[in-house]
């Protein structure tokens, strides 16, 4: 069966051929597919077209697309094409709640969880996802809030740890093809998170998250053959997992590979300060506020290491620091 306008724009526009996405979508528009009208928003979005994008969102928006005005408060929350604006963000979500979009329930919840906008309240992030997470086992393809409730039981946010409840989110995600969600239950399997320790289904899953492109599915195979979890220890094959993990835009990856580079240790024959210095960049570059994990792990390295690098400049000047390094490989 021949693909529609929309979904012939939408692959285009998978393939960074922006162009030739734009002019499927509007062609899908003009003949009445009008939920088009936010998937051209997205990829005048993705060209850096933020202008155009803000039209077609409050169009779309106008028209009673939750999604659509989601992405507007996306939009306010980071500053790109307007000026950051919390409060204004919050009202979007709040709207593209009461459109039925169960993304907007993690966005608001994440709104509480971290004071952004509102006065911090773990509790209403916690119910917020819940909320998002009984409209989502209705709807094919939607697993964000499940997902946040797995890691939210997995540490406590808003809630006493219960890995019982953990295990079971975790599940549901996988069960609907959640990437997120496979690694979770691959990581339930792994350390018995409510269920029974079972590495050999935990390698299962992580190889099938690696299908997906998951990042950190990578960088715990690497963990896995670098310590010998229910497998022989393997530091070549953990080093290719690892580099794999770069590939993928892992932010672990970065943090651990950065040490390497710093110290000459597992694989680096000496210290490689400008490539460490360049990860560094590239994590500040990419990271934002709701990867804890990731930012406690930088913040345990740079404690650790104090001296070696100017920390504070890297982190002020990113950019800079890793387009003039370009020249030299990261991995």
């Amino acid at each position: 069966m021949k693909n529609t306008l929309r979904e012939q724009g939408v692959e285009l526009a998978k393939k960074e051929n922006y162009e030739d996405a734009v002019m499927f979508l509007e062609r899908a528009i003009d003949k009445g597919d009008y939920a088009a009208i936010n998937d051209l928003g997205v990829v005048h979005q993705r060209n850096h077209n933020y202008k155009e994008a803000i039209k077609c969102y409050e169009i779309a928006s106008d028209l009673g697309s939750g999604t659509a005005t989601c992405n507007l408060g996306c939009l306010y929350e980071t500053g790109r094409g307007v000026n950051q604006d919390y409060a204004q963000a919050i009202e979007y979500y709040k709207k593209a709640i009461k459109q039925k979009n169960p993304y907007a329930y993690y966005k608001l919840g994440n709104a509480y969880r971290f004071g952004f906008g509102v006065e911090k309240n773990e509790k209403t992030a916690l119910e917020l996802n819940k909320k998002g997470a009984k409209l989502e086992k209705k709807m094919e393809g939607e697993s964000t809030c499940i997902v946040e409730l797995s890691y939210f039981y997995d540490v406590g946010i808003g809630t006493k740890p219960n890995m019982r409840k953990t295990f079971k989110y975790s599940k549901l995600a996988a069960q609907k093809g959640d990437e997120v969600g496979i690694y979770n239950l691959a990581e339930c399997y792994l350390f018995g998170k409510g269920t029974i320790k079972n590495t050999k289904k935990a390698i299962a899953l992580l190889m099938r998250a690696t299908r997906t492109g998951y990042a950190d599915a990578f960088y715990r195979l690497s963990e896995i053959y670098e310590e010998g979890i229910g497998t022989r220890k393997d530091q070549d094959t953990a080093n290719l997992w690892l580099l794999e993990a770069l590939k993928h835009k892992s932010f672990k990856a970065y943090i651990k590979y950065a040490e390497m580079c710093l110290t000459g240790t597992k694989g680096k024959r000496k210290p490689d300060i400008e490539v460490a210095m360049r990860v560094i960049a590239k994590f500040h570059m990419e990271v934002d506020y709701s990867y804890v994990d990731e930012l406690n792990r930088y913040k345990e390295l740079k404690e650790k290491y104090p001296n070696l690098i100017d920390w504070d400049d890297i982190e002020a000047n990113p950019i800079s620091y890793f387009y003039e390094r370009q020249k030299t490989e990261m991995c």
